[in-house]
């Protein structure tokens, strides 16, 4: 009986950790959630200044968790972040888009830590899937259509010396060579550092963590928010979400 009184404490004490472990290392967090304006709120430590740029507009209830940013109206839109992280030898970059096929094909980037005056050459680098509708890291390059469209699907990239893993909707689709996130203070979010190739779609719940996600954590961002305040979506839209995702690959 003793033990089985001990059991609820257990496992709220389990449930506590893993919260705490999601938030361990984060150094940006960007929910998205805002109606108006042109500032997005960093929930992490960092509290670093984003601002929204361009024809970008707010999606209120939107979002696979709350609102979400729409960047599909022109190529100007996205978010600029002031903060220089530097280089993190040990990163994940996680983010939820619903991601459109535009016509004509053309560049679509999540990120990107390019500058005019800073290249690939510096460690600065990009994510963005190219015409072929294949994702791109760098000069590393996933097979195409490791994406569903038209809903909202959660990509996470993670680097370290070892490894650099493209995970979609808490799956490992690609895996190469070892790296470093040399972010600096170039930061462009939704678009290429120029602002002339914003995501054909939506963009929701950006994180950037000092450390690479294990795969059980990056399936657990496919279920809920970052901060667990915020994990309930409205109308169950991630209950929903993910069973189209599931779908839509099934009948694959």
């Amino acid at each position: 009986m003793r033990y089985l009184a001990l059991a609820p404490i257990v496992v709220a004490c389990c449930a506590s950790l893993a919260h705490a472990d999601l938030l361990d290392g984060l150094v940006l967090y960007l929910p998205l959630d805002e109606s108006a304006g042109r500032a997005a709120a960093d929930l992490s430590p960092t509290d670093a200044a984003s601002s929204v740029a361009g024809t970008a507009t707010w999606e209120p209830g939107g979002g696979a968790f709350g609102g979400a940013l729409d960047l599909s109206g022109a190529r100007d839109g996205g978010v600029a972040t002031a903060h220089d992280f530097g280089t993190l030898e040990s990163a994940t970059v996680a983010a939820w888009t619903r991601l459109e096929d535009p016509e004509p094909a053309r560049w679509d980037y999540l990120f990107d830590t390019r500058s005019r005056d800073v290249d690939v050459d510096a460690g600065a680098t990009y994510l963005g899937r190219n015409r072929d509708a294949a994702f791109r890291f760098g000069d590393f390059e996933a097979g195409p259509d490791t994406y569903p469209r038209g809903v909202w699907t959660h990509i996470v990239l993670s680097v370290d010396s070892r490894k650099t893993k493209l995970y979609v909707d808490g799956e490992l689709v690609e895996q190469w060579d070892g790296s470093d996130l040399n972010i600096g203070d170039r930061l462009t979010l939704g678009n290429r550092h120029t602002f002339a190739d914003a995501l054909h779609g939506a963009l929701d719940e950006v994180a950037i963590w000092a450390r690479v996600l294990d795969a059980a954590e990056v399936r657990t961002l496919t279920t809920r928010a970052v901060m667990t305040s915020r994990a309930v979506a409205p109308a169950g839209k991630a209950a929903l979400v993910w069973a189209a995702v599931r779908g839509a690959r099934a009948a694959q």
